[in-house]
This record gives C-alpha cells, structure tokens and sequence, in this order.
C-alpha cells in the first residue's frame, strides 16, 4: 500500500486524512492518508523515510512549510517565490516541494465570487499561507497591504518577486494605525495568522479600536474551528465572510492530483471534510 501523510506537530485538528482517504476509496487506490505528528527535532528522520517506499509524498503544515525547505532537492516555481512548501512529491528518490496553497486560495475566491471585481487587499501575517494568499492576489493584479509581526519574513518574500508585482505589495508592521491605513478602501481582509485557530481559539488579528471597511470581505484561512473570532468579528459587523474550509480542500485536491495523477471530486472531499469536522467537535464536546 502507498502511503502519503501530514507533516506537521500538534495536528489531530486535521481534515486532510479523512479527505485525501475517502478520495482514494473513490479512486480504488490502494493508498493510505496519515497524520505525520513529528517534533523540530524529528522533522529531518521524516524527511528522510518520505524517500522511501513505499511513502510518495506529503502535505506540510505549521510549523514546517518553510523548515523543510532545506531538505528538498528541488522546489517548483510558486514555492520558492512564497518561500514555503505545502506538498511534498516523490520521484525516483527525490523530493520536489510545491505549493498548492496559493492556487487552492485563488480557486476558492473565484468560487465565491470574490475575484469578480479586485480590489485592494489587506493580509494579516507573514508566514507561509500569508504569503502564498498574496502571491495569489497579486496576480490578480491586486494591491495588497502584508501586515506583519515579523517584517524579514515579509521583506524576503518582497525581493523574490518581479518589479510589476512589487509595485502592487506595502510592507506594513502590525498594529492598530496600519491596520487602519491599509483598511481604507479594502475590498477583502484575510486572516493569514495563527491567532483564532485551534491552538489560540480565542484571538482575533482585527484591533477593536479599528472600525472595519464598510464594504469588504473577511477570509479566515483557519478552517477548524469553523467560525474563528475573526469570523464572528465580520458577520457582527454585517460583512461577508468565509473560512478556509475551501482553501483546505481546493489545495487537498491539487495535492492529490500531483501524487497520483487523477483529479479527485471535490464534493466528495467537502463531504468527506465536513463530517470529520463535526465528528471532532463532537468528540471535544464529549470530553468536557
């Protein structure tokens, strides 16, 4: 049986087993999802059996997506601009790092209808999914405000991209005033941090002290819980919003097209996530 997984440390929150397992019973593929929970210090013994059979790959999640990168022996055109991997393929013994994250976010707005009409576009965060979401945006010709704890992360990603796409990224600190600078006229805000998802479930990005933009969407990449405080934040204030929950399985989708070949239906991946989403929070309400 081949196998894939989920690199990443303090995951049991994720979908993407039950996901990607469903896909491949839909496929009648004798391949088998599973949660790769390892430490910084063992992130390298991980590395190392994915290049054996019969491993063909993997998904990265926080805190690896730009740790890996030195292990890799070759990352594709869109991880090394966003400077972080998202999947991990096997071939021949070789490990290729790719991001699927930038066109799993992109597919999603397109979805909902966001991209009809781009405009300006504030990101919290720097990390990996903050820069593959504007990577994405940017080619959309969208101006885009990155608000950033860590500013050498963001100015890294600034220098790895083309002047035209320069022109159109503001590097700015994150707090209330630039916030409030890069909210004027903002058409969508995403969410692009830590802070409302399962480790820290009570956090939101947004500053209370900062009104949001009267006519803009809220993105949340976090997907579980469901509703973030940064979502809660938006639909109080009458605003659309959304979750990742169709990043997760617009870039599960792609992920599996690269290790296997064959394009997976996604309805069956949203079904399958939904309810492993219900299941655990009913597993967590139990526990109380």
């Amino acid at each position: 049986m081949k196998k894939v997984g989920l690199l990443g440390f303090g995951i049991g929150y994720s979908l993407s087993p039950a996901m990607h397992n469903a896909a491949f019973a839909d496929h009648e593929l004798p391949w088998h999802y599973h949660l790769l929970d390892v430490s910084p210090e063992t992130l390298q013994g991980a590395l190392s059996m994915l290049r054996q059979d019969p491993w063909m790959g993997a998904n990265v999640t926080i805190p690896f997506k730009e740790a890996v990168l030195p292990y890799l022996d070759q990352l594709s055109p869109a991880a090394e601009s966003i400077g972080a991997v998202n999947t991990i393929v096997r071939r021949k013994g070789r490990l290729i790092g790719e991001n699927t994250d930038y066109a799993g976010f992109r597919q999603d707005l397109e979805t909902l209808g966001w991209l009809e009409n781009p405009g300006k576009v504030l990101i919290f965060g720097a990390g990996g999914a903050a820069r593959a979401a504007a990577l994405a945006l940017l080619q959309e010709s969208c101006p885009v405000s990155l608000l950033a704890r860590t500013p050498s992360r963001a100015e890294k990603f600034f220098s790895s991209l083309e002047p035209a796409l320069q022109s159109k990224l503001d590097l700015l600190p994150l707090n209330p005033e630039s916030v409030r600078k890069a909210a004027a006229h903002a058409v969508l805000v995403v969410n692009a941090t830590p802070l409302g998802g399962a480790a820290l479930p009570t956090k939101n990005p947004w500053p209370e002290v900062v009104q949001p933009p009267p006519s803009a969407r809220f993105y949340d990449l976090t997907y579980n819980p469901p509703v973030t405080p940064f979502l809660q934040y938006a639909r109080f204030s009458g605003l659309p919003a959304s979750s990742g929950l169709g990043m997760l399985v617009a870039q599960g989708a792609l992920s599996f097209q690269l290790w296997t070949g064959q394009a997976p239906n996604l309805i069956l991946l949203r079904a399958a996530a939904l309810l492993e989403l219900e299941e655990y929070h009913a597993s967590i309400s139990d526990s109380r």
